[in-house]
């Protein structure tokens, strides 16, 4: 949606699961503290210039 509604150039995700219930092959798009914290000190932030739009999600259902 952010790419087709909004013209979002990059979208990231972590998912610990596929819709279909299927596990993530790799460790690197769990939804982990370390990954979370790796994202938005690096990629989320690298590059970003005056007037973008930096956009993070959070959905932590029975996050500790």
């Amino acid at each position: 949606m952010l790419k087709e509604a909004y013209e979002f150039e990059e979208t990231r995700v972590l998912i610990d699961q596929y819709p279909d219930g299927t596990p993530t092959e790799s460790g690197a798009q769990l939804p982990t503290r370390a990954n979370i914290l790796a994202q938005l000190g690096g990629w989320l932030v690298a590059g970003a210039q005056p007037g973008d739009v930096l956009v993070f999600v959070f959905a932590g259902h029975g996050c500790q």
